[in-house]
């Protein structure tokens, strides 16, 4: 168990707040997953709890789209202008009309800290009984707390967890189900993931997939080897590679869900909008991992940050082949985190319109885990508030590159 100072706590969580409160302040209005159409969602859901002041702070207007977006009635109207393009390196912005405004910036902030108390509070508490407790068929494997405690200074938690749809909620659910889980606290478990459930009951099903591919391939590596795991993973990941959306057809009885995605998939296509070609089978992990770090709907690129995760990436497996000892405990972290990544790549291949990070951010502990036999707390904290900084300068080079000389467009679809 690493200990860490209350001080170095302390700093973490006051990190946390002063860049969510940055970021509502500071990047652009609108820029989140699927905002046209979630917002007023949202501003419904938290209507059921009398929580109001939302709702003159957002345009909403009828969508006179004859498609209607699988029974969206509303839009949420964002005026910020900006440039989208798949192959545009950098980003552009207008300053002036991207900034939030600040009295809805604060709400959106104090909504969000308020959404997260629970889950900083049991991974920041400082419990002097605490004791981990691992799951029954994993006597050894455990995700310490600190592992919990940096995912708050990621700047791809830290955008998801802010964004003005219910999967912020979820997302924060999700997290505490897999401290739980992971912690044996299996009733706490059971409840947090029928609230999930019925909240959200597609990121439910991807949380709870992800979380026994964790253990189930822990116990192949267990009970075979890591090699028998490679191989066995590396076959799946062919499978599902080459049979890709035909699998929906084969599970659809599984589950109401998959049925529902057969739907919209085939909704789109009858609109010319077949997202499973969008982009080629084989890019889908890579786009995810792009906005696992950070990467807004508008495809903005943070080519500095993707170097400097990647340059991390690389120099811990330098650290682990050249300067540790290869012992069988370092290699169960290793599995649980190649687990993740490849269930990560084979829910990007059978469906094609979740290759963003935000259905999968919660799976982070599970790497942050590793990287803890690797370098000090302090170490990571000090990394990732680099990280930070690297997304906050470059959205001010976006800024300064602005519109002019660009085809720009609102969030809304307008041309200007």
């Amino acid at each position: 168990m690493l200990i860490t100072s209350n001080k170095t706590k302390f700093l973490a969580i006051c990190s946390y707040f002063a860049l969510l409160l940055i970021y509502m302040l500071f990047l652009p209005f609108g820029d989140e997953p699927d905002f046209a159409r979630v917002v007023p969602k949202y501003i419904d859901f938290l209507n059921l709890f009398q929580i109001s002041y939302f709702d003159e702070s957002f345009e909403i207007v009828d969508n006179l789209d004859v498609r209607g977006f699988f029974g969206f009635e509303y839009y949420a109207v964002s005026n910020c202008k900006l440039v989208v393009n798949n192959l545009q390196i950098f980003g552009a912005y207008d300053f002036g009309s991207c900034l939030q405004n600040k009295e809805l910036a604060f709400k959106r902030f104090v909504l969000t800290s308020l959404i997260y108390l629970p889950l900083i509070f049991f991974v920041f508490y400082k419990d002097k009984s605490y004791r981990v407790q691992n799951l029954i068929l994993l006597n050894d494997f455990s995700i310490s707390k600190e592992s919990f405690q940096l995912c708050f200074l990621i700047p791809a938690f830290i955008y998801y967890s802010s964004i003005f749809s219910l999967e912020q909620l979820t997302l924060m659910l999700s997290v505490l189900f897999i401290f739980f889980l992971f912690n044996a606290k299996y009733i706490f478990a059971i409840f947090l993931f029928s609230i999930l459930y019925l909240l959200d009951t597609g990121n439910a099903i991807v949380v709870l997939g992800a979380s026994c591919y964790v253990i189930g391939s822990l116990i192949v590596y267990r009970k075979l080897s890591f090699v028998w795991f490679i191989l066995l993973n590396f076959t799946l990941l062919l499978f599902v590679y080459f049979l890709s959306t035909h699998l929906l057809y084969i599970l659809e009885p599984l589950h109401p869900y998959i049925s529902l995605k057969i739907e919209e998939l085939e909704l789109a296509k009858s609109f010319s909008e077949d997202v499973s070609n969008k982009w080629p089978l084989w890019s889908r992990p890579f786009m995810t991992f792009l906005s696992y770090n950070f990467m807004s709907p508008s495809l903005s690129k943070h080519l500095i940050l993707y170097a400097v995760v990647s340059f991390g990436f690389l120099y811990t497996i330098y650290k682990h082949i050249i300067l540790k000892p290869l012992n069988s405990r370092d290699f169960q972290y290793i599995t649980s985190v190649l687990a993740v990544f490849s269930f990560i790549s084979l829910i990007v291949f059978i469906l094609p319109g979740h290759n963003n990070a935000k259905y999968f951010i919660f799976t982070l502990p599970f790497i942050l885990n590793l990287f803890f036999y690797y370098y000090s707390y302090k170490t990571l904290i000090k990394f990732f508030l680099m990280l930070n900084a690297i997304v906050l300068l470059d959205y001010s080079l976006f800024y300064t590159i602005g519109c002019k000389g660009n085809v720009c467009t609102s969030f809304f679809g307008v041309p200007f």
